[in-house]
């Protein structure tokens, strides 16, 4: 995914997460989001990936990252 490389590139190597929180949204399709407070080589910052689920797939459908965390 080319959002992942344009991360790689703006903030550095992955190196943890430091808080994460899954919800789930009970609607059709099914909506998974996970918001991850991560730090990287150049800094700190918030990842939010969306994911839906429909019959047995699950598939990402959103990545976006921010600096800083929240």
């Amino acid at each position: 995914m080319k959002n992942f490389k344009d991360t790689q590139h703006i903030f550095g190597a992955f190196k943890k997460v430091t808080s994460s929180e899954l919800n789930v949204i009970p609607a059709s399709p099914m909506q998974i989001r996970a918001v991850y407070n991560s730090t990287f080589e150049k800094g700190d910052a918030t990842e939010l990936f969306v994911f839906v689920k429909e019959s047995d797939a699950v598939q990402l459908v959103q990545y976006q990252i921010f600096p800083g965390t929240v």
